[in-house]
């Protein structure tokens, strides 16, 4: 592991209230680090922004960011010290920690961290957040991860994709190879999809766009509202609905549709209930 930059910056945010000005201050201190050999990368957040990047190396940059936020400067600077993280490197697996020392301590400013990585591009990846976002590009490798009330973008995104999220939001563009997953309370969104895609879902909604490249969308939901764009109408369909209606390429059907044509490769399979199932083109 090398450490390469360490910088402490203190800076004044102008909020306005109610014709009353409060300043806000931010005190952050940055590190930087490398890591070499690692083929899996597991990364534990609590109140963090997580962004991750890959390139063609062999190396793990990391920079992180402390924050803490207050009225009084001092009091910002102060609270920085509850801030604590850990990395651990166990043969070719990399740990990140980040955590805020809560016990018996007098913490006044409003704390969080960032984590910003750039790695390598099939490289095993598991990310657990509480409480804030992951954003994730240009990944091939297999991908774990969860969130509970946050939010997780994908862009670019190919291989394995496993999310778990409760309370979270997601929106993706540009997704292939296989995304999978259980979510709760949380809503999503799907752009330029050519993943397959198998996901359980209860009280959210779904909104997805697809490509030709999307060979099975599967959807196992429950109070879920479901919507999805095709390019064409080339789909072998099982689509099901309890208490509410569906609406196929611009026709209205009572609770379940069926359809089945050899000639067709691509299936579109959903479950749901309460909810409305809306299909059409593009």
């Amino acid at each position: 592991m090398k450490q390469r930059i360490f910088i402490i910056a203190i800076i004044s945010l102008n909020l306005l209230n109610v014709g009353a000005q409060n300043t806000i201050h931010k005190a952050s201190k940055t590190i930087e680090y490398s890591f070499e050999d690692c083929k899996a990368l597991l990364i534990q957040g609590e109140k963090a922004t997580i962004k991750v990047s890959a390139k063609p190396q062999n190396t793990i940059e990391l920079k992180i960011t402390y924050i803490a936020k207050h009225k009084k400067q001092a009091t910002a600077i102060r609270d920085l010290k509850h801030i604590r993280f850990d990395s651990q490197k166990e043969g070719s697996k990399l740990l990140l920690r980040n955590y805020y020392e809560t016990a018996n301590q007098k913490i006044e400013s409003n704390l969080s961290f960032i984590y910003e990585l750039i790695i390598p591009e099939e490289i095993f990846l598991d990310i657990r957040n509480l409480y804030g976002s992951i954003n994730l590009q240009q990944l091939t490798g297999t991908k774990e991860i969860h969130i509970s009330f946050g939010r997780l973008e994908l862009e670019n995104i190919s291989g394995k994709t496993n999310i778990q999220l409760k309370y979270s939001d997601i929106s993706t563009n540009n997704i292939a190879g296989q995304l999978t997953g259980s979510l709760s309370k949380s809503n999503v969104l799907i752009n330029n999809c050519e993943a397959n895609v198998s996901l359980n879902m209860s009280y959210g909604t779904l909104n997805a766009s697809l490509l030709n490249n999307c060979k099975n969308f599967r959807i196992n939901g429950e109070r879920a509202e479901i919507q999805i764009q095709t390019p064409d109408k080339e789909y072998n369909m099982d689509v099901k609905t309890s208490f509410n209606k569906l609406f196929i390429f611009d026709e209205n059907h009572d609770q379940q549709f069926r359809s089945t044509n050899k000639n067709f490769t691509k299936n579109i399979y959903i479950r749901t209930s309460y909810s409305p199932i809306k299909i059409h083109l593009k």
